[in-house]
C-alpha cells in the first residue's frame, strides 16, 4: 500500500504538466481591423500576422487564429492608395505559468515548448502610415508591473 501511495506522490505531478497546453492550447485568437489615420475602416487590405511559429494572412476586419510563441506577434497590413500599417505584438507570459513553474516539474516546459505558456493582446487595430506597440499589460483587466508604475511617480 505504502509502495502505491508513494508512485501515486511522485506520479500526480505529471498529470497536471503542460497545463496552458491543455487549458489554453497552442492557438489564440486575435481581433485584426485596419482603419485610415481619421478611425475610418479600411475595406480589403492585404494583413499578414506573423512570429517564429508561422504566418497567417488575413482580410479586417476578421479573427485571425495564431500559433502561440515566447515571440512577439509583427502584423503588416497594406493596401493600394494607403501607407502600409505595422504593429507589432508583446508575446507575454500567462500568470499561473510562474505558479506551475514553482510547483511542478514538466508541465513549464511543456507549455513554454508549445508556446502555451504565452498570450498576445486579444485585438490590433491597424492604422494605416502607423507603426505601433501593443502590449496586453496595457489591456484593461491586467495588472501592472508595480516596480515601473513606482518609478514612473
Amino acid at each position: 500500500m505504502n509502495v502505491r501511495l508513494a508512485a501515486l506522490a511522485l506520479l500526480a505531478p505529471l498529470a497536471f504538466s503542460g497545463c496552458a497546453t491543455v487549458f489554453t492550447g497552442e492557438m489564440q485568437s486575435v481581433a485584426l481591423d485596419a482603419q485610415t489615420a481619421d478611425g475610418e475602416p479600411v475595406a480589403q487590405a492585404d494583413c499578414t500576422l506573423k512570429n517564429d511559429r508561422g504566418s497567417w494572412k488575413a482580410e479586417p476586419p476578421a479573427q485571425v487564429q495564431v500559433r502561440r510563441s515566447d515571440g512577439d506577434l509583427m502584423v503588416e497590413c497594406r493596401k493600394d492608395g494607403f501607407e502600409a500599417g505595422f504593429a507589432r505584438l508583446i508575446s507575454r507570459v500567462y500568470p499561473r505559468f510562474v505558479a506551475e513553474a514553482l510547483l511542478w516539474g514538466v508541465g513549464p516546459l511543456v507549455d513554454h515548448l508549445t508556446g502555451s505558456a504565452y498570450n498576445y493582446p486579444a485585438k490590433v487595430s491597424i492604422k494605416m502610415g502607423t507603426s505601433v506597440v501593443i502590449d496586453k499589460r496595457d489591456e484593461p483587466g491586467e495588472k501592472k508591473d508595480v516596480a515601473a508604475a513606482d518609478a514612473g511617480n
